[in-house]
């Protein structure tokens, strides 16, 4: 099954929204009602499977390669339900 896909412009114009203004999920989810009533949320993380993943911040984080290995974190999907 293929996601949908979303505009550039579209994409750039929610994190500008979310980190700008604080928005809360609620907020999040009655601005995405629009395109569905059904949706879910997922918290996705990756990282360099070279990465040292230091929480303090002293030693960088290292990029991410086409080709090279990741250590993905999913803990699956959550309802995003509008309260």
């Amino acid at each position: 099954m293929r996601g949908k896909r979303y505009p550039e412009e579209f994409k750039t114009q929610a994190v500008k929204q979310v980190v700008a203004k604080g928005f809360t999920m609620t907020d999040i989810a009655k601005n995405c009602i629009r395109q569905g009533k059904i949706g879910h949320f997922a918290s996705v993380s990756v990282a360099n499977s070279e990465d040292a993943f230091d929480p303090d911040g002293n030693i960088p984080a290292l990029p991410l390669w086409r080709g090279h290995g990741l250590f993905p974190r999913f803990e699956g999907l959550l309802p995003a339900i509008l309260q």
